[in-house]
């Protein structure tokens, strides 16, 4: 056995997930043994949600032009990446959207926006549609960059 798969077996038996030097042993993990690492991840994974695969979909709300400078993002508005830009749709076609989940096999379904976070209109816009949509099977959550209490309404 390794560190991994004890942690990872101590974990599922309920146990204590460690202390913060083995988190910080684990965040430093060499490259030659990060597979070791997964098999105690996958260990942990299949204890809790067994073998079974969750579908997830993702509305794009709001595309391009992001103020923020993340390089890996093609919706950064620093480099010209050929993302579709569009500012954030309306509540007719957001509704639609989530509609057309409820007949799917998608267990999550979430809307997402480029930029720092929404004004609080944009907020509203999208939490009105997600409270529409609680009829549906789905999960539902939403990743809309970040928010203040103006943005959250309290």
């Amino acid at each position: 056995m390794t560190i991994y798969t004890d942690l990872a077996e101590n974990i599922c038996r309920g146990m204590p997930a460690g202390d913060v030097r083995t988190w910080q042993r684990l965040a430093r993990t060499p490259d030659d043994r990060v597979f070791e690492l997964m098999a105690g991840a996958d260990m942990i994974r299949r204890h809790n949600f067994g073998t079974g695969v969750h579908l997830c979909a993702i509305n794009n709300a709001k595309s391009g032009k992001c103020s923020e400078d993340c390089r890996f993002c093609a919706q950064a508005g620093a480099y010209a990446t050929g993302a579709e830009t569009y500012g954030l749709k309306d509540e007719g076609e957001l509704a639609q959207s989530l509609a057309a989940m409820a007949e799917t096999p998608v267990h999550r379904y979430s809307m997402v926006t480029s930029g720092r976070g929404l004004n609080p209109d944009g907020v509203k816009r999208i939490a009105g549609v997600l409270s529409g949509g609680s009829s549906f099977p789905q999960q539902y959550c939403a990743s809309l960059g970040i928010l203040d209490a103006d943005a959250l309404g309290i």
